[in-house]
């Protein structure tokens, strides 16, 4: 006595598996919807920081940090020099934030390598984290930790 198997296929068995291949081809479909989907948001999400980067103020920090030399002083004899100032350099470690989290790919993050390179080649602005750093007891300040972990990793910032 062998084994036997039964050839019969019935209707409730075609009606299983169409709905088995359906139920699988939905699921493929939804799946590149979703990516598709967060491509897109992920593209606007970009598009909102680098509209950012444009704003008024950033640019003004940029070039001051270009063209001014000894900025520092000025920043710590006018508030609202200062509060642009923070505010430049608070965003530019968040950007760095999000690439230390795998946030932004690095296609991503090049679109503000440039602006980072010359905020952390500044000589004021390595003068005003070394005195923040050693303000705070020689721990790195908090605000711009990831700004300054970028500048350690790529061998820029010298302290």
């Amino acid at each position: 006595m062998g084994l036997q198997f039964n050839t019969e296929v019935s209707v409730s068995d075609i009606i299983d598996m169409l709905s088995f291949i359906s139920i699988v081809i939905g699921g493929v479909f939804a799946l590149v919807q979703w990516n598709s989907n967060l491509k897109v948001r992920r593209a606007e999400y970009i598009d909102k920081l680098y509209s950012k980067r444009a704003d008024e103020r950033i640019r003004k920090i940029l070039y001051t940090f270009d063209q001014t030399e000894n900025w520092l002083n000025r920043y710590e004899k006018e508030d609202e020099f200062e509060i642009d100032v923070d505010d430049a350099l608070s965003f530019y470690s968040y950007i760095c934030y999000l690439r230390n989290q795998r946030l932004m790919k690095d296609e991503e993050f090049n679109f503000f390598r440039y602006d980072i390179l010359r905020i952390l080649t500044n000589n004021d602005v390595q003068e005003l984290f070394k005195r923040l750093s050693n303000a705070a007891g020689g721990t790195t300040p908090s605000c711009y930790k990831d700004l300054i972990k970028y500048g350690k990793d790529e061998l820029i910032l010298r302290y």
